[in-house]
């Protein structure tokens, strides 16, 4: 999400509705920031090739409420135009 360059503002209220939990721990997070940027790369056998050097740190982190919108088979962040498919969330989710 660091990537999208959005600058979420404080809301004073979050409205009433269904949560999916934050349910990956930090340093899970961490670990998969190389192979995603890696993924995202246009070159990816030169990109990969320049990650397989590089180290990913944890300094701090915040969890930041971004709201998804139902549309379809998908969930899509209006802000970054994310979309995450609605069956990818149901194998990890114990109500």
């Amino acid at each position: 999400m660091t990537l999208a360059g959005i600058r979420p503002g404080r809301a004073e209220k979050i409205p009433a509705m269904d949560f999916y939990p934050a349910n990956l721990p930090p340093d899970e997070g961490v670990q998969a920031v190389l192979p995603v940027l890696a993924t995202m790369a246009v070159r990816k056998k030169e990109i990969q090739e320049a990650l397989k050097i590089e180290k990913s740190a944890l300094i701090s982190f915040s969890l930041i409420y971004l709201p998804f919108q139902a549309s379809g088979n998908d969930y899509v962040q209006e802000e970054t135009g994310m979309g995450l498919p609605k069956n990818a969330l149901q194998a990890g989710h114990k109500p």
